[in-house]
């Protein structure tokens, strides 16, 4: 099991400075195209595209206005920005297909027990939902099926 996306596995985070497209544009990060994807807005959606970083990207993705059907939405918005990266950037693609065979959990601290699964002892007996990882790994098998 991987359960943290840093060092070796840090190109399956969404911080990770791997680009992807979403609605036509070319985003810095995965994080950056999904905190954009949480608004209708253009201005909002613009400064979001344009962040220095991830970290801000997230910053102002939590402050917009969440669009009406975001919770219908966005686990079909994360799962084609991960296609998008993985197929856009060969180098992050690589990565994943190292991690065959593995299950893929986003261990944190933060929390996240819809995206993740939290590291931290009060959750112990609530394992998170952990949909990005179960994301990657759909990702990762339809990936190496296409490379057959």
């Amino acid at each position: 099991m991987i359960d943290d996306f840093r060092g070796n596995w840090y190109a399956l985070s969404n911080f990770s400075a791997y680009r992807c497209y979403y609605e036509g544009l070319l985003y810095r990060s995965v994080e950056h195209a999904f905190q954009a994807a949480k608004t209708l807005d253009p201005y909002h959606r613009q400064q979001i595209l344009t962040a220095s970083n991830p970290r801000d990207a997230k910053r102002l993705g939590q402050q917009v206005a969440l669009r009406a059907d975001w919770e219908d939405v966005k686990i079909g918005i994360m799962r084609g920005l991960l296609v998008s990266k993985f197929t856009v950037e060969e180098r992050a693609r690589t990565i994943l297909a190292k991690s065959v065979g593995e299950r893929l959990v986003e261990g944190n601290t933060w929390h996240d027990q819809f995206w993740g699964d939290c590291h931290c002892a009060r959750h112990l007996n609530e394992p998170g939902l952990n949909w990005l990882g179960t994301l990657l790994e759909s990702v990762r098998d339809e990936l190496a099926e296409v490379e057959l």
